[in-house]
């Protein structure tokens, strides 16, 4: 027996005990995704586009003890005149076509896995939902991030290969192979599944703060910004040691044996004397450069991010 119940003009059916979700909730579901997609693609670009100068940078700056950028270490500021110098202004957007072709599916992927996570887990795990609603945005984010850098981690090892040397990208796949394309993975999930639940989970914390202490679903673009970059650096401070090792293992010889998560902790501790040096030199190298480039770069995509979502809102409802 099938019986329709008509309530505020959105159709129920019901037929042996189970509940079918309405057309127009599902409708409505399908329109938010999609909005996440592109929102989140247009967010990528536009961070990664503006920030690509530092984004080489930094990649330069930590794998020079592997990659041999000059005769000599150098600092931010060095290393800023080495290129501009050496290789001209254009060199600083090296590698960046392939940065915008991985960050564009990457960011679009990552918020609509991260909303889809968020509304799925909601009738999977109600109580922590309610209980403590942060834990569940903080749990919604490193699945997001263990998800995404799986599918996407094969382009990470192209792009930082790209920046450190001026092969063309057929040849370093070539001399990669399939093996190499998933070189360095077991430290990149380790880092990125705590990043990603801290960075989305306290933006997506932070953002439904404002707006409830605003009563206004629009942020300024300051509070955006805040919101972004607050985010990031506790995100990044507390990962940090396992963004640089994924880094360092990119960019290394291919032929050379990769020493592993335990490996390279103790071969980075005892290559230090001094415990700052282990810190400063070692567990954190360009921990300053990739600051500079990825509190920007996140700040303009939580910013760009919620900015396309009122301008594809304006224009979705005009239509």
């Amino acid at each position: 027996m099938n019986v329709e119940v008509v309530e505020e003009k959105v159709k129920w059916s019901y037929s042996d005990n189970v509940i079918h979700a309405p057309e127009q909730e599902t409708a409505n579901t399908e329109q938010d995704f999609k909005r996440h997609i592109i929102c989140g693609a247009i967010a990528g670009a536009t961070s990664r586009c503006v920030t690509a100068p530092l984004d080489r940078l930094k990649v330069l700056l930590q794998v020079q003890n592997q990659v041999k950028v000059a005769s000599r270490e150098l600092n931010i500021t060095q290393m800023l005149l080495h290129m501009i110098k050496n290789e001209g202004i254009r060199s600083m957007w090296r590698g960046n076509a392939v940065n915008v072709c991985k960050i564009m599916p990457e960011q679009a992927m990552r918020f609509f896995l991260f909303e889809y996570f968020l509304n799925s887990a909601k009738h999977l795990l109600p109580s922590l939902n309610e209980n403590h609603p942060t834990k569940f945005k903080f749990l919604c984010g490193a699945c997001t991030g263990l998800t995404v850098q799986t599918m996407v981690y094969p382009w990470e090892i192209v792009k930082t290969r790209r920046m450190t040397s001026p092969k063309s990208i057929p040849i370093i796949i070539s001399e990669l192979g399939l093996s190499g394309l998933w070189r360095g993975i077991t430290p990149a999930l380790a880092g990125v599944m705590p990043f990603a639940a801290i960075e989305l989970g306290l933006s997506r914390h932070l953002t439904d703060h404002f707006k409830a202490s605003g009563g206004s679903n629009e942020l300024s673009w300051n509070k955006l910004l805040l919101i972004g970059a607050t985010s990031t650096t506790v995100a990044m401070a507390s990962t940090y040691p396992f963004r640089l090792m994924t880094c360092q293992v990119q960019a290394s010889d291919a032929r050379t044996k990769s020493p592993g998560l335990v490996g390279w902790f103790a071969d980075t501790f005892k290559r230090y004397d001094k415990f700052p040096d282990k810190l400063t030199k070692g567990f954190y190298r360009g921990f300053m450069a990739n600051a500079i480039k990825t509190i920007p770069s996140s700040a303009i995509v939580w910013w760009a991010y919620n900015k396309s979502q009122t301008v594809y809102d304006s224009y979705t409802y005009d239509r």
